[in-house]
């Protein structure tokens, strides 16, 4: 068989801004853009009689005259680039929906954030591109991250403004101002501004309250309970304890138990109960409890315990691992 000398229109096209948008969009959402692209030019291809060849990378490759040539070859591959480009605009509405990448990416940065995820870091800057990008409000979410990745480098009173600012400016959401309250309730008890962090935590329960959120309810009554044995108020901390364990037992969020957990030992402990705070810290810092935030709370509140009744030693190790974690992170 003869080899066959013919003209053929061969037209590519591609992405404009790709290496922008890969760098600023996490790879899963990536992929499934640049799938609806390579199906969209596909199709307006094959209507103007195209043979799409091949796909690299960001562009799509379409030959025309091939296997069967046509006279308006040249034509259609104009008509087809043209087509594309207009094809483009529909489709651009939703491969730059950054509004909702950037909400599902805000929501993965919380999570690495709760889990203690080392590549935390870099998901919060990909969420934080997007937000910018979509000029949306930042969700509570990515907030919240950002604030206890700050308060963790130590930029603590910049991390409460941070929260500050946020809750006032969405002062009618319901959970996201909730889940921003928790977490500046947190920052402000480390902080020593005790009192500032009891008003977030009232607060946030009348909004959990109004609103019908229980969720991490468990959490800021635990929180109150440690702000009020901080001020040495054992017993307000009491009726605060009380009324966390009455919900901490059907709560099913495993770190909100552990809040509960962490409370009582505080309470015990400033109450000289030893041994029962020493059971409650233990419990609290159950091996299946992710290595996160509130984890470094308590472990470094049970350190502090062990040293304050003289065992050092066994103090000791729990800093180190406390220590090391905070490094990586």
């Amino acid at each position: 068989m003869g080899d066959e000398r013919r003209l053929l229109s061969v037209l590519f096209a591609d992405v404009a801004g790709s290496t922008e948008l890969g760098s600023a969009t996490d790879p899963e959402i990536l992929r499934q853009q640049l799938t609806r692209f390579f199906e969209r030019m596909r199709d307006i291809a094959e209507t103007y009689g195209g043979t799409v060849e091949k796909f690299i990378g960001d562009a799509v490759m379409v030959v025309f005259g091939f296997p069967q040539m046509h006279e308006d070859d040249p034509e259609c591959a104009v008509r087809c680039g043209l087509a594309m480009q207009a094809g483009m605009a529909d489709l651009n509405r939703s491969l730059n929906d950054f509004p909702r990448a950037g909400s599902w990416m805000s929501m993965t940065a919380y999570l690495a954030f709760v889990i203690g995820s080392p590549e935390v870091r870099g998901i919060v800057l990909k969420a934080t591109q997007l937000i910018e990008r979509a000029g949306s409000r930042t969700p509570a979410t990515l907030e919240t991250a950002l604030a206890g990745l700050e308060a963790m480098s130590g930029k603590t009173d910049h991390a409460a403004r941070r929260l500050e600012e946020a809750v006032a400016a969405n002062a009618d959401e319901g959970w996201g101002i909730i889940l921003m309250q928790r977490e500046l309730a947190i920052i402000l008890i480390n902080a020593e501004r005790l009192a500032e962090a009891d008003q977030v935590l009232q607060d946030a329960i009348r909004r959990s309250e109004q609103h019908g959120e229980a969720w991490h309810r468990t959490a800021l009554l635990a929180r109150r309970t440690i702000a009020s044995v901080r001020r040495g108020e054992l017993e307000l901390a009491e009726r605060h304890l009380a009324n966390t364990l009455s919900i901490a037992t059907t709560d099913q969020d495993p770190s909100d138990r552990f809040e509960a957990s962490f409370a009582l030992a505080e309470l015990r402990a400033a109450q000289g109960a030893d041994q029962e705070a020493e059971s409650a810290y233990r419990e609290a810092l159950f091996p299946g409890f992710p290595e996160s935030p509130p984890w470094e709370d308590i472990e470094l509140s049970f350190a502090r315990f062990l040293v304050s009744r003289g065992r050092a030693l066994e103090a000791a190790p729990r800093l180190d691992h406390l220590e090391a974690w905070l490094t990586a992170n």
